[in-house]
């Protein structure tokens, strides 16, 4: 048996206003993009990060940790109205990465490979 432990940290809601400001006109575009570059993350999209333990549920032996930070695309706008929308759409994508990887370690089709949820 797998003891999955998690933390979830860090967590920043979208800045609505901002963020439709950002995804609009050319100059919030520029400037979004350049934090991306720069940190990885749009400006003003809502962004979190996981923290994760895998154990032997019997013997506690550490069979695997992540650490993983995100922060939604800025193409989510509709997400991004919302001040935890983009946090949602985060969280719905390492729920899919978990399933698709332990499907994979039982032997389960995967059907293709993590993708993003798209909406």
């Amino acid at each position: 048996m797998l003891r999955i432990r998690t933390a979830i940290t860090d967590i920043v809601p979208s800045k609505p206003a901002l963020n439709t400001i950002t995804s609009i006109g050319p100059p919030g575009l520029v400037i979004s993009t350049v934090k991306k570059i720069t940190t990885g993350v749009h400006a003003f999209v809502g962004e979190a990060t996981l923290e994760a333990e895998f154990l032997d549920s019997v013997t506690n032996e550490q069979l695997a940790a992540a650490l993983d930070r995100r922060g939604a695309l800025k193409v989510k706008v509709f997400k991004g109205m919302s001040k935890w929308g983009h946090v949602k759409v985060v969280f719905e994508e390492w729920a899919l990465m978990l399933r698709q990887k332990l499907d994979e370690a039982h032997g389960k089709p995967v059907k293709g490979i993590y993708e993003p949820i798209k909406q």
